[in-house]
């Protein structure tokens, strides 16, 4: 019966993600890098420069993988976000039937993911988001079971795995150590101390041979987007605002409550993934408010810490239950409130859907509609380039992702994201998360690029040619059209 209930609450959440069904023009970045592995066998943004312009390596060598296979990578991208937000639910599934031994807790968790607007909506958008999520979660669970076993391994696999996916998986590392040193200090168990040191060695054995390796492959210690993101000022302000509307969003006010509610009906285990759970959302919320947030809108950067809040609900809504045992009606009143759950969320997960996919951007940040339409714009740009222009044409443009991956044209981000020189040595600017730092005019005139595309607008009616004059790097005039 919880079986069923289970395949019935993934069915629902593969529904939920279909209203949102969408790429985003950061995605083909990404897949840019993998189509140039999978047909040259070199994982760069432009054939012979070396520049980590991504942060998602797992992602984007399996992106290679379905394009080696001749898969289309608009499907498959999806296709597997969707599978690892299921394979998500079963992590969390099991891990409440075997080791707290309350399924339907469980069940309570995945059906509080699958009316989330966040989880949903990011499971599709061709991104990383929910393969480090699977990641997190499952390194997180294992963690919660080490603290009570003498093994001390198995999470640290997890968490190298999360960090080939996403630099913050270096965080969780981090952060679970943390807790393993905190539990030796209180048992004062040596034996701790030493599984620790093991799986320590582990995450090194994993993470580090990548490590040495992007360092040798691309030159530089760090990502090119940490350099390209980093030195600007005034971002505390809207990565607070990004955070307050993730709350907002997935209705996350109540959830302090299920911290602070002692657990008498549950075991040990659900302790220990409490605490865990309290320290890893506290230090990538502050960690995400840091950085600025997103432009774009749902809250990518938050969502893979919404199964731990769901497991944390799950425990506390099962707890709640336990404590009405006396209550003669209770099996009415939980009846009750379940299908108010179910009838509530769901209203509320459409209507959030119907405003995420309207067309527009409010405070700086994009909405789901707004990055929908503009890859399928830009789609038909890079396959108007593609056709209409020879294999040898350059391009510079702010959309670095949809147009350059289909025209497969050599391309001068001018955002900086797959520059090296932008990257370090123009100047950040401004407050918007990932612009920064632009191009200026005379590195563009030095580069001699055929076609010059600052930022697409599309328009069914005939737009008027124009043209602009920039200074190039020794101080001639030339001139764009468009």
């Amino acid at each position: 019966m919880m079986r069923l209930g289970f395949l019935l609450l993934c069915v629902v959440y593969v529904v939920h993600t279909l209203l949102y069904n969408f790429l985003n023009d950061d995605a083909y970045i990404s897949f840019r890098y993998a189509q140039n592995l999978a047909l040259h066998g070199e994982l760069t943004y432009n054939l012979g420069e070396r520049v980590e312009g991504y942060t998602n390596f797992l992602w984007t060598v399996l992106m290679a993988l379905v394009l080696a296979l001749g898969g289309e990578i608009e499907f498959w991208s999806k296709a597997l976000g969707i599978l690892a937000g299921v394979v998500t639910f079963e992590c969390l599934f099991r891990f409440f039937r075997d080791d707290l031994q309350k399924p339907v807790a469980g069940l309570l968790s995945i059906l509080l993911l699958c009316i989330s607007p966040s989880f949903s909506c990011w499971s599709t958008g061709g991104l990383e988001v929910m393969l480090f999520t699977f990641f997190l979660t499952g390194g997180a669970i294992a963690l919660s079971r080490e603290c009570l076993s003498e093994k001390a391994v198995r999470s640290t696999c997890w968490f190298a795995l999360a960090a080939l996916t996403r630099p913050e998986g270096l965080i969780a590392f981090g952060l679970a150590g943390l807790c393993l040193l905190i539990h030796w200090k209180k048992n004062g168990d040596r034996r701790l101390f030493h599984r620790g040191l093991m799986g320590a060695g582990w995450f090194i054995i994993l993470y580090l041979p990548y490590f040495a390796w992007r360092v040798w492959y691309y030159g530089w210690l760090f990502p090119n987007t940490y350099y390209v993101k980093t030195g600007a000022e005034g971002l505390w302000n809207p990565g607070w605002r990004y955070v307050y509307d993730w709350i907002q969003t997935n209705v996350l006010w109540g959830l302090p409550l299920a911290f602070i509610v002692r657990w008498r009906s549950l075991p040990e285990a659900s302790m220990w993934l409490k605490s865990i759970s309290a320290v890893f959302v506290s230090v990538f919320v502050v960690h995400v408010a840091r950085v600025g947030g997103d432009f774009m809108d749902m809250h990518r950067f938050l969502v893979p810490v919404l199964p731990l809040l769901a497991m944390v609900a799950g425990c506390a809504l099962i707890e709640l239950h336990e404590r009405m045992l006396g209550v003669p009606q209770r099996k009415a009143i939980s009846m009750i409130a379940l299908v108010l759950l179910i009838v509530g969320g769901s209203v509320f997960a459409k209507s959030e859907a119907d405003d995420a996919l309207k067309v527009g951007s409010h405070g700086g940040v994009d909405s789901i509609g707004w990055l929908k339409m503009f890859a399928e714009q830009c789609k038909h740009a890079g396959l108007w380039l593609r056709e209409h222009t020879s294999v040898d044409a350059s391009i510079a443009t702010t959309a670095a992702g949809t147009i350059p991956f289909y025209s497969r044209l050599y391309t001068v981000d001018i955002l900086g994201l797959n520059d090296e020189w932008v990257a370090h040595n123009v100047p950040a600017r401004g407050h918007r998360p990932g612009h920064t730092r632009v191009a200026p005019e005379s590195y563009l005139a030095s580069k001699s690029v055929d076609f010059l595309i600052y930022h697409p607008r599309y328009s069914e009616a005939p737009i008027r040619a124009g043209s602009r004059r920039l200074r190039g790097a020794s101080g001639e005039q030339i001139q764009y059209r468009w």
